[in-house]
């Protein structure tokens, strides 16, 4: 799929021209305008698949699984650089597409590697669990990432580690934020009731 993009027109970010996906910098995209959008149609895109795997093309999945799946962590990966909400992004997809297609490699990279979701949560996140940019936006930006992996992790058995508390955290502290005079409670994949 993306070796037809490829052939059809060199690509521009910013100005500049790059002939292939290893000498692009940082922010970039093949589809969309910038690789966190790519994560987040990724994440979409993967998420309904999930819904309908079992009804799909056969060969359709194993193209998306080896193919498309491995040229996006190649356009991802050297995007997750700091403890930002871009960042969080890319690893989520990352993380979601490494459960998606069972790749040891993509998931120990989102869990494990340098900027790892994990350590975005540990450092980028308040100790009145709000994300650091210090944006309300950004907050809720982010969880949406963290929270699309954390469904996958889960429905794929693979331990996500005490992080998913700030997750959590994060959720009723915001939901608190912004609905002061209610009281929240939270029902938890796992059974439990959050309030």
């Amino acid at each position: 799929m993306w070796t037809i993009m490829k052939s059809l027109f060199s690509i521009k970010k910013e100005g500049n021209r790059y002939e292939s996906l290893e000498t692009m910098e940082w922010g970039c995209g093949r589809i969309m305008p910038q690789g966190l959008n790519e994560s987040i149609i990724l994440i979409r895109l993967l998420s309904a698949m999930e819904m309908v795997k079992e009804d799909m093309n056969p060969e359709l999945l194993r193209k998306v699984k080896e193919e498309f799946i491995p040229s996006a962590y190649r356009l991802l990966k050297p995007q997750v650089v700091a403890i930002h909400n871009i960042s969080c992004w890319a690893n989520s997809g990352i993380g979601v597409m490494g459960l998606f297609a069972c790749n040891q490699e993509m998931i120990d990279f989102a869990f494990e590697g340098e900027y790892n979701n994990r350590r975005q949560l540990r450092e980028g996140v308040t100790k009145d669990f709000f994300w650091y940019e210090g944006s309300i936006h950004y907050n809720f930006f982010t969880l949406e990432g963290m929270v699309y992996l954390s469904m996958f992790a889960d429905h794929y058995n693979y331990d996500f580690g005490e992080e998913l508390g700030i997750i959590e955290n994060m959720l009723l502290t915001a939901f608190d934020y912004a609905f002061p005079m209610i009281c929240c409670r939270i029902q938890m994949m796992d059974g439990r009731t959050l309030t």
